[in-house]
C-alpha cells in the first residue's frame, strides 16, 4: 500500500512492548520540527522510536512523512546492529 505522506514501521509498536512486558521509553518527534523539512517544505508526520529502558537499544521505529521508507531502512541497520539510541 502507498501512502502520501509515507509511513514506515520496523520492530515493536507500543502495544506490543507493553503486552510482552518490556520497559520502554518512547521519544515522538513532529516532521515540522525536522530542520530537513524547511527545505522541502514538507511537515507533515511524525517520527517515533521506542528505546528499551534497560539497555538503550532501539526496540521499535516508526515514521509518517516525507522519505519514511528511505530513513526506515537506516534505522533497521541501526536495530540489526544492536547500536545504543544515544
Amino acid at each position: 500500500m502507498f501512502t502520501d505522506p509515507q509511513l514506515a514501521r520496523v520492530g515493536l509498536s507500543e502495544s506490543e512492548a507493553e503486552r510482552q512486558g518490556v520497559t520502554v521509553r518512547v521519544a515522538k518527534l513532529p516532521m515540522s520540527k525536522v530542520l530537513r523539512t524547511f527545505a522541502t517544505d514538507e511537515t507533515q508526520g511524525f517520527m517515533k522510536v521506542l528505546v528499551s529502558g534497560s539497555d538503550d537499544r532501539i526496540l521499535g521505529f516508526t515514521m509518517i512523512g516525507s522519505e519514511a521508507g528511505e530513513i526506515v531502512a537506516a534505522v533497521q541497520t541501526a536495530m540489526l546492529a544492536e547500536l545504543p539510541y544515544s
